[in-house]
């Protein structure tokens, strides 16, 4: 006689409960967002460049996944790694106020 293959919600005459085999811990945690902002306010920007103010904004996406998966992106297990991963993004940005 030959075994039957686990699954998780298959039962079988041989396999009378569901299989927690195939099951793993799929909990993650990911940096998704980080924002640094700083306003440069001074006099003397008035008088040599004529503005009132500079701000500064830098913006990170992606930046870290804490994981027990390393195979693959935890977010595209659907695909089961056969897609490009999630991009790191950096850019920055700034704002002159006159």
């Amino acid at each position: 006689m030959r075994a039957s293959r686990a699954s998780p919600t298959a039962t079988t005459p041989t396999t009378p409960k569901p299989s927690t085999f195939w099951k793993g811990n799929a909990r993650y945690l990911r940096l998704q967002e980080l924002s640094l902002n700083y306003n440069l306010h001074t006099p003397g920007l008035r008088k040599a460049l004529g503005l009132q103010s500079i701000d500064f904004q830098i913006m990170c996406e992606n930046l870290a996944v804490w994981d027990s998966v390393k195979i693959f992106d935890p977010e595209q297990a659907m695909q089961t790694g056969h897609a490009y991963p999630i991009p790191r993004r950096f850019s920055l940005q700034i704002y002159l106020n006159f």
